[in-house]
């Protein structure tokens, strides 16, 4: 089970990564991109899944147990 501090720590870290990040709609999803980037990190879809860029999640979770 994950404590309620580190919840807050990741959530923070996300929020803080993700300051730039546009949610678009398109279609049938939801997309959050860093347009000047030309960077995608996640989709949501109209099955209620979410896709996510497997480098982003990858590099920002290692810091975390």
């Amino acid at each position: 089970m994950v404590s309620d501090k580190l919840k807050e720590i990741i959530f923070k870290g996300l929020y803080s990564e993700l300051k730039d990040v546009e949610i678009i709609p398109y279609e049938k999803s939801i997309f959050f991109i860093d347009r000047k980037n030309k960077y995608w990190y996640l989709e949501y879809d109209e099955s209620k899944i979410l896709w996510w860029r497997y480098t982003f999640l990858r590099t920002f979770f290692q810091f975390f147990p």
